[in-house]
């Protein structure tokens, strides 16, 4: 069987010598028939193993009929690509008079046989079966009755990425399967669109170590219990829940993700998804990115991230919670980012947000002479705090990032801000004050500037270190000569002259002030003479 009785049909069929990866569009039925008289057979292919005449393949009229005078076919050791790339076959009948207990190698046993609607694998013996890699992958038109998995023994399969991938049916019971010994799942059940009803709960994981794409677009799946998820040896969560557009809740409560390298894109387009459940091992402690982790999780009211401690390895935090439109507030006290060259876009348009701590977060992953800068959408600060026009409380005050970097609409938008903590990012001597490394901080002209609806008795505080980033902020801007940015130096100057912005240094109870230079009057930026330090 296998990649060899492929290339038979084949060949048999298109009158040529044939590959198993060609693509066939001559045959729509395969039978399998046993207890056969092939005394009356012609033009017939001898398929036996031993080439004594006891398998017969024959075809006629797009049906390629495998014969045998015995009273059961049995496989070899690999049964996979038996049914590649057969492109216009709908139905195989009498795969269960097959007895398959030798075979170790299920791969893409029916992989791209696009129109394939029926074949029965209800009494297929699998306790030998080690590999079902993309066993059903890309085989949309197979129905439901097909998969019937209550006798199968899986206990000795280790692989099963892609085993559905792009399977169109609406409902999968695995209940029945044993999984102690299976190393990946990787895109396991991704392309699943109709998928709705998902019975893994027999599934132990203890040994599993990636389910990057797990679940990747079933989009209609509307929740995903996996509280009995084992996942202490788990490396790869990389889109784990990418695109499921419904789900709703999803129960990670069991989750150890402390040897976990990459969350990018883990939930990414959950659209619906309200509801995150984690437990205290839910942790980044060899994360290298949290790209898009929860990019676009319109509905996220909150996540907890409190015991979400990362290290040194982490090297990009980009649109990690991009459009979280409902996310309230979120603890990142313990994110280590010093290795971090882009934070771009990361609480981007996350309107309802009101409280973000990254107080312990230590940014210095770019070099002091720019060299590993990138000045475009993708580096920097670029639209880290775009839109969060809820937000009241930030602390990023140890964030340091010397040097040339992209700073543009960082805090545009941030017009309901009372607590701002950014006390060493001042430490700046390379500043550049004009086109994509301005500190930008919104628009005077649309209503989005830093501080917009801060009053003299409520005020926007900013607590800073460095007389440097004060003067920064009030120095008249240049970006590309024009446009609605041109002078915001100047209403950051009149806010601090109405009382409306306040400068403060974290300890002290008195605020920075000003001597030789009034705020409220001033048409440039003050020196740095002009700037005093508080003394208590």
């Amino acid at each position: 069987m296998g990649s060899t009785l492929n290339a038979a049909i084949k060949t048999l069929a298109n009158g040529s010598s044939l590959a198993y990866t060609y693509q066939d569009h001559a045959v729509t039925k395969i039978v399998f028939k046993v207890n056969q008289d092939l005394s009356g057979l012609t033009g017939g292919v001898d398929v036996s193993t031993p080439k004594d005449g006891s398998v017969i393949l024959t075809f006629d009229g797009g049906v390629a009929t495998i014969s045998t005078n015995y009273q059961k076919l049995r496989s070899n050791d690999n049964i996979s690509y038996t049914f590649r790339d057969f492109r216009e076959l709908t139905r195989v009948e009498g795969f269960e008079l097959i007895d398959t207990r030798n075979a170790t190698n299920a791969r893409n046993l029916v992989y791209c046989a696009m129109k394939l609607e029926y074949i029965n694998i209800s009494q297929m013996n699998t306790s030998n079966i080690t590999n079902m890699t993309s066993m059903f992958c890309d085989a949309p038109a197979l129905t439901q009755e097909v998969f019937d998995f209550s006798n199968w023994d899986t206990r000795n399969v280790e692989t099963m990425n892609y085993m559905f991938d792009s399977v169109s049916v609406q409902t999968l019971d695995l209940s029945t399967f044993d999984m102690k010994k299976v190393t990946t799942m990787a895109f396991m059940f991704t392309n699943c669109f109709n998928l709705k009803n998902l019975n893994i709960s027999s599934f132990n994981t203890a040994n599993v170590t990636t389910f990057d794409n797990m679940f990747e677009d079933c989009q209609n799946l509307t929740s995903l219990d996996l509280r009995h998820f084992v996942t202490t040896k788990v490396t790869d969560l990389r889109s784990f829940c990418n695109r499921c557009y419904a789900l709703k809740t999803i129960d990670l409560s069991s989750f150890n993700t402390k040897g976990v390298g990459r969350f990018s894109w883990m939930f990414n387009d959950c659209q619906e998804l309200e509801t995150i459940i984690v437990g205290p091992n839910f942790s980044g402690d060899k994360a290298t990115t949290l790209q898009e982790t929860f990019r676009n999780c319109f509905k996220l009211k909150s996540i907890d991230m409190s015991n979400f401690v990362t290290s040194s390895t982490l090297t990009t935090c980009a649109l990690t919670f991009y459009e979280c439109n409902a996310l309230q507030s979120v603890d990142l006290s313990k994110l280590v980012t010093t290795n971090v060259t882009s934070f771009s876009r990361m609480f981007y348009n996350c309107k309802a947000i009101t409280s973000i701590d990254m107080g312990n977060a230590t940014c210095k992953g770019l070099n002091p002479d720019g060299s590993n800068a990138n000045y475009n959408n993708t580096g920097g600060f670029y639209y880290m705090f775009y839109g969060c026009n809820s937000l009241e409380y930030l602390d990023i005050r140890s964030f340091v990032y010397p040097g040339k970097t992209t700073y543009m609409h960082m805090f545009e938008g941030c017009v309901n801000m009372k607590t701002l903590h950014i006390d060493e990012l001042g430490d700046i001597s390379t500043y550049r004050y004009v086109n994509d490394y301005n500190l930008s901080v919104g628009s005077i002209t649309d209503g989005t500037l830093l501080g917009y609806n801060a009053t003299p008795e409520s005020p926007c505080v900013i607590y800073s270190n460095s007389a440097v980033l004060i003067r920064m902020l009030m120095f008249n801007r240049n970006y590309n000569n024009t446009g609605q940015y041109m002078n915001y130096g100047y209403a950051i100057r009149q806010y601090c002259g109405a009382g409306k912005i306040v400068f403060k240094k974290t300890g002290f109870n008195n605020p920075w002030t000003f001597t030789g230079w009034d705020p409220a009057t001033a048409t440039g930026a003050p020196t740095l003479d002009n700037i005093v330090a508080p003394t208590e």
